[in-house]
């Protein structure tokens, strides 16, 4: 089994985790508030909710009402997440290729050096050889 190796998030990648994170939680809030001023069983003029979601029909030509807009929020939350995830995958991959070139070349480079100086032996390869006692 390869062991997978722990990478660190960056800032940037934290501060985008939050920012999709934050669209989905407002889109997510959108439509829950939308259900509720829909189905709240109160008269209109004590319903604050549908009041407001009327204002905001009314202010967007009646394009636009709580569910429509949370749903637009938690579409562009998805957006931005595929978005960074490409992003900062292809970066990953980039600098995994990069190490994996660079660890190629170290190998090529130690393994010409050994056929060209063969005379050359590292330290913990050689037997000890015991010293002379005095008699």
């Amino acid at each position: 089994m390869e062991e997978k190796s722990k990478r660190k998030l960056t800032k940037g990648e934290i501060a985008w985790i939050v920012i999709e994170g934050l669209f989905g939680l407002a889109g997510i809030t959108f439509i829950v508030l939308g259900f509720v001023a829909d189905y709240l069983p109160l008269l209109y003029s004590e319903n604050v909710l549908l009041q407001s979601q009327q204002a905001l029909m009314k202010g967007t030509g009646g394009l636009l009402t709580y569910r429509w807009l949370g749903f637009l929020l938690l579409a562009v939350g998805v957006v931005i997440t595929l978005i960074t995830l490409n992003f900062f995958a292809k970066k990953s991959d980039l600098s995994e290729e990069r190490e994996a070139r660079r660890q190629q070349r170290l190998k090529i480079i130690a393994e010409s050096a050994a056929v060209e100086s063969p005379e050359v032996v590292d330290a913990e390869s050689k037997p000890v050889e015991e010293t002379p006692k005095a008699e």
